[in-house]
C-alpha cells in the first residue's frame, strides 16, 4: 500500500522563515485609497509613489467617471484585476523631442537587499492594445515601439524624467525583463503576448548588489527613433500612446540551502517535492537528484539521506533531504483480566498508548457477550470501571475495540481489537 507523505514533523525548515515574506508590502494595491478625482490618478499613496507623472489607481469599489476617462489610454473599466479587488494602471507618451516616458510606481521594500544573495520576483502584466489619446486619431506616428516593462532597484527613491531617462537618486543594478515565462519587448504588432488586453504572468531571479532598498516598474523610457513627422507647429509637444498594467507584484529572498527531514511510514511512498518546499518561485524550478532523475514527484523506499539541487535562471540551490522511518501504527497495550474489586490493583481497564506521530481522533468501545456496548469514550485519559449503568457486571469475557486516526496526513481508520476477562468477586 503506497502511503502519501506522512508528515514534515522537522519542520527544521528554516528556509520558510528565511524568504516566505514578501519584501513587496501590498503587492496586489489593495490598502491604497479612492483617490477621489473623476480619473482615479494618484501621486504619492503610502506605501507606494509615483515614478514621473501620475499613474492610475484601478479598484472595483473606487468607478471613475466614464466621460472625463475617455481619452485616458490606461483606462479600461472593462478589466478586471489579477488578483484581489484593485490593480495600477500606467500609460506611456511620445515627446515631441523625442523620447518615450512612461509612468510607473515604485515602493521602499521591507528591508534592503544584501550582496550575494538572490532574489525571486513576479507579477501579472497586462500590455494594452494600442489607442491613440483622442487628439490625435489621425496622427501618423508609429506608435509600436518596443515595450519592455522595466524593473529597476536603486538605494534610492526612483524617479524618471524627461530629460535624462535615466533613474536618478541611486543606482540601477538590474534591470528584469529577459528570462521570464513571456516575453516583455516585442515590437511586432501580432506578438500573442501583446495588445490583447490580457493578464500575462511574469517571473525572473537575479543577485543583488546590495543595499537595494526600492523596487519601480515602468513602461518604456528612452529616445525614440520613431519618425515624429506627426508632430507641427500646432500640436501639443507629447502624446500618450499606450497603457500598461500591473498588479500581483511579489519579491522574495532566494535561500542559498535547504535542509529539512521527513518522517515516512515503512514501505514505498510518493514524494512530491512541490508539497513542502516553501517559495513562489518553487514551481518553477528544475530539480536534479543525485541518482539523474529530474521529476519534483517520486517514489521512494528507503529511508536515508538524499541530495537534491533545485536550479532557477540565476542561482542552483542544494537540498539535502533526510528520510527517516517511524512507526505508523500506534502501540497500544492492554492486560486480559480485569478485577475491579477496589482493592488497587486492576481495578480500571484503560489502554497504555503510545505512537511516533500525533493522534488525531480516538473512540475506545467495550462490548459485552451479547454485543451490548457497555462503555464507550473518545478520551484517551479515560479508562472502564467495570460499572454498567452504574451496577456492577456479571463475570465474563469483554471485547474491546480502539479506533483512532494518526496524523500522517492519510486519515485513514486504524483499528486494534481483544477480549478481556472481568472478574468479580
Amino acid at each position: 500500500m503506497l502511503h502519501k507523505i506522512i508528515c514534515l514533523i522537522l519542520c527544521e525548515l528554516l528556509f520558510i522563515m528565511i524568504y516566505a515574506q514578501n519584501l513587496i508590502d501590498d503587492g496586489s494595491f489593495e490598502e491604497i485609497d479612492c483617490p477621489g478625482n473623476p480619473i482615479n490618478s494618484i501621486s504619492d499613496v503610502e506605501p507606494w509613489y509615483v515614478t514621473g507623472a501620475d499613474a492610475y489607481w484601478l479598484q472595483i469599489n473606487c468607478p471613475f467617471d466614464p466621460v472625463a476617462s475617455s481619452a485616458v489610454v490606461a483606462l479600461k473599466s472593462n478589466i478586471d484585476p489579477y488578483r484581489g479587488l484593485a490593480y495600477i494602471s500606467l500609460e506611456s507618451l511620445l515627446s515631441a523631442s523625442g523620447f518615450f516616458l512612461s509612468e510607473g510606481m515604485g515602493i521602499k521594500l521591507t528591508e534592503p537587499l544584501k550582496s550575494g544573495y538572490f532574489y525571486y520576483f513576479e507579477m501579472a502584466y497586462i500590455n494594452y492594445e494600442d489607442v491613440l489619446s483622442q487628439d490625435y486619431e489621425a496622427a501618423q506616428c508609429d506608435v509600436s515601439p518596443p515595450r519592455p516593462m522595466n524593473v529597476l532597484f536603486a538605494e534610492e527613491k526612483i524617479f524618471i524624467t524627461s530629460e535624462s531617462r535615466q533613474v536618478i537618486n541611486g543606482f540601477i543594478i538590474t534591470n528584469v525583463i529577459t528570462n521570464g515565462e513571456i516575453k516583455l519587448s516585442d515590437d511586432a504588432p501580432g506578438n500573442e503576448n501583446f495588445r490583447r488586453n490580457e493578464w500575462k504572468f511574469f517571473w525572473d531571479c537575479f543577485e543583488a548588489e546590495g543595499n537595494e532598498q526600492h523596487v519601480a516598474v515602468t513602461g518604456t523610457n528612452g529616445r525614440s527613433s520613431t519618425d515624429l513627422n506627426c508632430f507641427d507647429s500646432d500640436s501639443p509637444n507629447f502624446l500618450y500612446i499606450s497603457g500598461h498594467a500591473i498588479d500581483a507584484l511579489q519579491l522574495v529572498e532566494i535561500p542559498m540551502r535547504i535542509d529539512t527531514s521527513l518522517f515516512k511510514c515503512p514501505g514505498e511512498i510518493e514524494i512530491n517535492l512541490l508539497d513542502f518546499l516553501d517559495g513562489p518561485f518553487v514551481d518553477k524550478a528544475i530539480f536534479s537528484w543525485e541518482d539523474g532523475s529530474s521529476n519534483a514527484t517520486r517514489q521512494i523506499s528507503n529511508p536515508g539521506i538524499y541530495s537534491i539541487e533545485m536550479s532557477l535562471p540565476c542561482v542552483t540551490i542544494p537540498i539535502t533531504l533526510n528520510i527517516e522511518e517511524i512507526s505508523c501504527r500506534a502501540d497500544i497495550y492492554l492486560g486480559n483480566i480485569f478485577t475491579p474489586n477496589n482493592d488497587g490493583l486492576h481495578d480500571e481497564f484503560i489502554p497504555i498508548i503510545s505512537s511516533d506521530l500525533p493522534i488525531s481522533s480516538y473512540s475506545f468501545s467495550i462490548y459485552s457477550r451479547w454485543g451490548e456496548r457497555v462503555f464507550y469514550t473518545k478520551e484517551i485519559s479515560e479508562g472502564w470501571n467495570g460499572q454498567i449503568k452504574a451496577r456492577v457486571p456479571l463475570h465474563g469475557v469483554y471485547v474491546w475495540i480502539i479506533e483512532y486516526i494518526l496524523d500522517d496526513g492519510s486519515g485513514n481508520v486504524l483499528y486494534e481489537r481483544g477480549d478481556v476477562t472481568l472478574i468479580s468477586n
